[in-house]
């Protein structure tokens, strides 16, 4: 008798995605995995364009209507809860996926026993699919399209506090500090919908910052926080330079403001101390890994985000 595939639940979050939920659940129902072996669960965050009703016309989404925006962290542990699969897969609501997205990330994880996280590849939409299948393993997984294990997820959820940016990364160092391991299979294929990242505003860069903040502060020896946050504001500070002299003609004002309100987010770390500290005393008590590998993981992090090691 042929055994039956596991049950995979997809969580997605969505705040006014009207024009790109569509897409994405149309790539889910194509999917080579069984229909009738996987859920798919939209979280609304209280949208106020037409996410809920397009969703609705996918008959198979089950759809949680929250009364505010509660943020990514939030809203992916509402969806969390309410799922019932042995894999969770959390998916952002601007990308959508080639057709053997679940098949290939379920066989990893049947392949990984000790995998916590498999994550997909990001690929370039432009009607080309990598040939040769590498299975990699990583420090961390990004919260774009990656599937977790439930076992792992019953001693780790997001932390609130993050609200959005960084809370993949916080989540991944938990895991792996518990003895999960992370890997990306090249094969799970998805596609984000062309977000800019010069577009972000400046309340969200503000609070990518703080989150960056939160995270040293929790993971990182006293040396390497110190380290990092000076050659955090440095690379921040001349991205900041280069991106003036190359707009010399556009005033100042948006400048200056997207200054100070970065600063002042900054400082919104204060408040977050106390249950910070706390949880890093948490998650130093019984962590299965050295100072010096955390550390490691911060600095490739520093890599991937200003371009070298800090």
């Amino acid at each position: 008798m042929k055994k039956m595939k596991p049950f995979v639940s997809v969580v997605v979050v969505g705040f006014n995605g009207e024009k790109f939920i569509a897409k994405l659940l149309e790539s889910l129902e194509s999917q080579s995995y069984p229909r009738n072996r996987f859920e798919v669960i939209l979280v609304d965050n209280a949208s106020t364009d037409n996410t809920s009703k397009i969703a609705e016309s996918f008959q198979k989404a089950e759809i949680i209507q929250l009364k505010e925006n509660t943020g990514f962290a939030a809203g992916n542990n509402e969806g969390i809860k309410k799922s019932k699969g042995e894999f969770v897969v959390l998916v952002s609501q601007d990308v959508w996926v080639e057709k053997n997205f679940l098949s290939e990330l379920v066989k990893t994880m049947q392949e990984k026993p000790e995998a916590g996280i498999v994550g997909a590849a990001e690929h370039p939409y432009d009607g080309t699919i990598p040939k040769a299948k590498k299975i990699v393993e990583s420090s961390w997984m990004g919260g774009g399209a990656m599937m977790i294990r439930r076992k792992a997820l019953e001693e780790e959820l997001f932390d609130e506090n993050y609200f959005a940016y960084c809370e993949d990364m916080d989540l991944s160092w938990r895991m792996k500090m518990k003895g999960w391991r992370i890997f990306l299979n090249t094969a799970s294929i998805w596609h984000h919908a062309g977000f800019d990242r010069s577009d972000i505003s400046s309340w969200a860069a503000a609070i990518a910052i703080r989150n960056r903040v939160l995270l040293l502060l929790t993971y990182g020896s006293m040396g390497q926080i110190i380290k990092s946050i000076n050659f955090m504001g440095t690379a921040n500070s001349n991205s900041s330079r280069e991106k003036n002299n190359s707009h010399k003609n556009r005033g100042s004002s948006s400048r200056e403001k997207k200054k100070v309100s970065s600063l002042s987010l900054f400082f919104s770390v204060l408040p977050l101390l106390p249950s910070t500290i706390a949880k890093r005393f948490s998650v130093m008590q019984n962590k299965k890994v050295s100072q010096q590998e955390i550390d490691s993981w911060i600095r490739e992090t520093d890599k991937q985000l200003w371009g070298k090691e800090s």
